[in-house]
């Protein structure tokens, strides 16, 4: 995507004082390449005394309260731009991903974002999050554990952070039970992913490399721990100087690229993650190879 001043834009202008302005562009990408970070400097005295306190302090506000504030926050925001057209809400949408893309983002601007994707959520699948919902995508977002009741709308939940995320264009993994969560998850909100601009795809136990890679390369990769776990195996003995193609002792990036199925694992949002990080954990995953 390329960044620049349209025909009705005024370029830069010198005025009579001798101070070089700049047009007032009312873009989030605008914002973020000039944006500079402030360097703050370490408080000493009264005012480390003041950080200290205010530190201790927050930490015993709860998180529920801290991500309900901020799911209200977004509420009032959509309410904002409910009368916005199709078409001037996908461009917000690819406006304010640039941010994300770069890791620029701001609180006001994850709220934005967030109020931006409800928007589209109530428009192209025809479910509007709540209140509940908004909160716990933002703190799956923010790495937190969530626990929701059974019919609250997990899957519609993870669809927040897995576009906050998948902006940042490394790819996530969203972890369910079994392929055909997996499968319907992925079918069911792909045309709110394609919305926001991204791609999704999703992983099931008799696809061949070929197409699991193909799956893994998209933004949004649905798929199940067991699954997940196998190509991550597969891809590390591949990896093995045995295995390497016409015996060589090592092999160039590129061709190890090439035998991997996963792109790099950057993040997951997993369902049902006491079963998965406890119950099953005992359980240990095993693979081996043919003798060279």
């Amino acid at each position: 995507m390329t960044i620049g001043l349209d025909a009705n834009t005024q370029a830069f202008q010198e005025p009579q004082d001798g101070k070089i302005t700049a047009p007032a562009i009312p873009s989030d990408a605008w914002r973020m390449r000039h944006q500079q970070r402030k360097v703050h400097e370490i408080p000493t005295g009264l005012d480390a005394a003041w950080h200290y306190a205010a530190g201790v302090f927050t930490q015993w506000i709860p998180r529920r309260k801290i991500y309900l504030r901020h799911a209200a926050a977004v509420q009032v925001a959509k309410g904002k731009i409910k009368n916005l057209t199709d078409d001037r809400l996908r461009e917000q949408l690819t406006e304010i991903s640039i941010l994300f893309r770069r890791r620029r983002e701001q609180l006001a601007d994850r709220i934005r974002a967030a109020a931006l994707i409800c928007e589209a959520s109530k428009r192209i699948v025809g479910q509007d999050p709540y209140k509940v919902q908004i909160a716990g995508g933002l703190a799956l977002a923010d790495g937190c554990l969530l626990e929701m009741a059974t019919g609250e709308g997990k899957s519609l939940t993870a669809t927040i952070p897995a576009i906050l995320v998948g902006w940042q264009g490394r790819g996530i993994h969203i972890i369910t039970v079994n392929d055909y969560l997996a499968a319907r998850d992925a079918q069911q909100f792909a045309a709110l992913y394609k919305f926001c601009g991204l791609s999704v795809d999703y992983v099931a136990q008799e696809m061949d490399p070929m197409r699991r890679k193909k799956a893994y390369l998209a933004h949004i990769t649905y798929c199940t721990n067991k699954e997940v776990c196998a190509d991550y195996l597969r891809d590390r003995l591949s990896a093995a100087p045995d295995n390497a193609p016409n015996g060589a002792a090592q092999s160039s990036a590129d061709q190890l690229r090439q035998r991997q199925t996963q792109r790099e694992l950057y993040f997951a949002i997993v369902d049902e993650a006491d079963s998965i990080l406890i119950d099953e954990a005992v359980t240990p995953l095993i693979i081996s190879g043919a003798e060279g």
